[in-house]
């Protein structure tokens, strides 16, 4: 194994005719050396060019991938390096590259399960994206203990929905159709959720807010959601937070006065409540929750669980920590435990 040369789609595409290599191409001195040629997509006209120059022709794939008539020229497949960032693979097309590039590599030339919003609208898509979010979890045990919270939460979901978004609904009283109270299984995980007039705990910059959990765990799972202006999110910005973007930590608080960060990342473990509906597969979630509210849309809350690394230990208390990076407030509306096995 090692670095190899590629020489990529984007250096010889001409302007004016996509499939049509530069002229430079042609004057390259091959002096026998083997060279791969990665094209953006699978283009008939390019990969057939360099296919026949000589070149092992890959395709870098960062949307649709389906075979058509050069499909068996292509030796190899596979997203760039970007594709695998949280900002990109939580986007249906790049969600849809990093879950079926195992399928396309053994199946590519009969792929008969349609684009990707297909898949996402079936509930395939999603369901490959929460299975990866499962991970690991040697101490865990089948049964899970939910946290009452009821004294805990400051005011309802549909009272911050109001607040945050006044415009979506000014002329409404009523904001959610649905609105799920009490003890509810969620994900397959039992949760105990609040009552109509308070269900939510809202934190942020100035509510840093702790709960009390007074058991050991082999893992939390958190049902939450954020809220703020995804403007404030400059273009570049994921360069700086490749596995998403900062909205705080839940600080686990031991009995033996040790402590660990739980980052709170968009993208990831958590994202906002009033997303595009095609873009809801995080890739640390392992179930969304989809609110349909009286204007007929959906708002969305996710829910993640986190694997204790120390089970071993009581978690004395959690404690919600804004880091001060950008302005989004979090709700969380249950919390359940893991026991140990």
């Amino acid at each position: 194994m090692g670095v190899e040369e590629l020489v990529n789609g984007s250096f010889e595409k001409s302007k004016k005719k996509v499939n049509e290599p530069r002229g430079w191409i042609e004057r390259w001195d091959r002096k026998g050396k083997v060279y791969r040629y990665g094209n953006w997509g699978i283009l008939d006209g390019a990969t057939k060019y360099f296919h026949d120059k000589g070149f092992e022709t890959l395709t870098i794939v960062t949307g649709e991938a389906y075979p058509n008539t050069a499909i068996k020229l292509v030796e190899g497949m596979g997203p760039n390096c970007y594709a695998f960032t949280s900002f990109n693979a939580t986007k249906l097309n790049y969600a849809a590259v990093c879950t079926r590039y195992a399928d396309f590599s053994w199946n590519c030339y009969s792929d008969k399960k349609g684009k990707s919003r297909d898949c996402m609208s079936s509930g395939a898509l999603l369901a490959a994206m929460e299975n990866l979010a499962v991970l690991p979890n040697p101490y865990a045990s089948e049964k899970i203990d939910t946290l009452n919270l009821q004294n805990a939460f400051s005011e309802s979901f549909a009272a911050i929905l109001k607040r945050h978004y006044p415009k979506s609904f000014a002329l409404n009283k009523e904001v959610l159709k649905e609105a799920p109270t009490g003890k509810n299984v969620i994900g397959n995980i039992p949760m105990l959720l609040g009552d109509k007039t308070k269900n939510c705990l809202l934190m942020g910059k100035s509510k840093e807010v702790s709960i009390a959990v007074n058991r050991k765990c082999s893992s939390l799972i958190f049902l939450h959601t954020a809220l703020g202006d995804m403007k404030q999110i400059k273009g570049w910005d994921w360069r700086n937070w490749y596995y998403g973007f900062p909205v705080g930590d839940y600080r686990v608080y031991y009995s033996d006065g040790s402590i660990k960060d739980i980052p709170l990342r968009l993208h990831d473990n958590i994202f906002t409540c009033n997303c595009p509906p095609l873009s809801v597969a995080l890739l640390g979630c392992r179930y969304v929750m989809a609110l349909k509210n009286i204007n007929g849309n959906y708002n969305f809350v996710y829910q993640y669980e986190w694997v204790n690394p120390c089970p071993e230990k009581k978690i004395k208390r959690i404690k919600y920590i804004h880091d001060g990076v950008y302005n989004f407030e979090i709700a969380l509306l249950g919390l359940s435990t893991r026991q140990v096995k």
